[in-house]
């Protein structure tokens, strides 16, 4: 550990014998081990119900750890961390191409009529973007790209982004509360969505 020698040496002033001080690193340790594991597990248990303001707390806490005890490579796992941090990016990949699904080889009507589904993936980016800060760039990005793929869409790109717009700032769309409505949090995302990005210029005017 980071402070095995200190220990050792306070416990020897104390009158601990060899032994005692032995026995009393190797606890410290496997308490420490312990401690990261559960950590972790907290960490993919909140990763798989994507509960990503938790997870993001979770997350500081394990750089802290690992940080701490950098030197000791059965507590430190940065291979794990990686994991995690691949899984993140691989969702956001994955939803930013479910939203370029919705418009990609569409005509006007199809495109539309899958309008709720886009809409929903750039909710669903909002939400990472917002709890996990270390991948807004990433989200904001990815957000980027799919609003300038709908402006691409010939004539009738700019009308698309207009509805979209408007269907986003109604914050009609996301997870509904025991009462059917929208929950707050993506009534929020999709009006800032609407806010932030230039894109929608023509509906905040």
């Amino acid at each position: 550990l980071r402070q095995r020698c200190n220990l050792h040496e306070l416990m020897a002033l104390g009158g601990a014998s060899e032994s005692e001080v032995q026995r009393v690193i190797r606890r410290v340790y496997a308490d420490i081990k312990e401690h990261m594991t559960s950590i972790r597990a907290k960490v993919n248990e909140l990763w798989q119900a994507r509960k990503y303001k938790e997870l993001n707390a979770q997350l500081v806490a394990n750089e802290r750890f690992d940080k701490a005890f950098r030197s000791d490579a059965d507590v430190c796992a940065p291979g794990w961390a990686r994991e995690i941090q691949d899984s993140v990016e691989a969702e956001i990949d994955r939803i930013a191409a479910k939203g370029r699904r919705c418009l990609h080889g569409k005509c006007e009507e199809e495109a539309e009529a899958l309008m709720r589904d886009f809409a929903l993936q750039l909710i669903y980016l909002g939400r990472i973007l917002d709890d996990l800060p270390r991948f807004k760039d990433a989200c904001r990005h990815k957000m980027t790209a799919l609003l300038d793929l709908c402006h691409e869409q010939g004539s009738w790109g700019h009308c698309y982004v207009f509805k979209l717009g408007m269907l986003l700032g109604q914050g009609k769309l996301g997870d509904l509360d025991k009462e059917g409505k929208v929950v707050a949090e993506d009534d929020r995302i999709g009006k800032t969505i609407v806010a932030e990005f230039k894109h929608f210029k023509d509906v905040t005017t």
